[in-house]
């Protein structure tokens, strides 16, 4: 129940700029298009055609959505960022994948704060 609570709590977040949110099949577009960028995708996730980045939303980001949002701004999806808890070293790691365009303008690390 307190899980629940705290989970419904942070399932959405805002900052200044951007809205952290969870992820919905509809972004499976964005997260196609950034696994067709060479420049994103040696780092990041790619995706033969739309029906596998939806795949991958229902398995990965809707499967175990705690600690996993989308970035967007003004509504445009921007990328994604995630929190993996390391309970045997007391860390949190964070990773994020974001759209290139969106390189340089400070997003991921703003994402990472909230």
């Amino acid at each position: 129940m307190v899980t629940e609570k705290i989970l419904a709590q942070y399932s959405r977040l805002e900052t200044v700029r951007l809205t952290l949110r969870p992820f919905l099949l509809s972004d499976a577009e964005a997260l196609l298009e950034n696994g067709r960028d060479p420049r994103a995708n040696q780092w990041s996730l790619r995706f033969a055609d739309l029906s596998a980045a939806e795949a991958n939303i229902r398995r990965y980001w809707l499967g175990q959505p705690a600690g996993k949002w989308v970035i967007e701004q003004d509504g445009v999806f921007l990328g994604a960022v995630e929190c993996h808890l390391h309970q045997d070293i007391e860390a949190v790691e964070i990773g994020y994948l974001l759209l290139p365009k969106y390189w340089g303008q400070g997003v991921a690390t703003e994402a990472a704060r909230a």
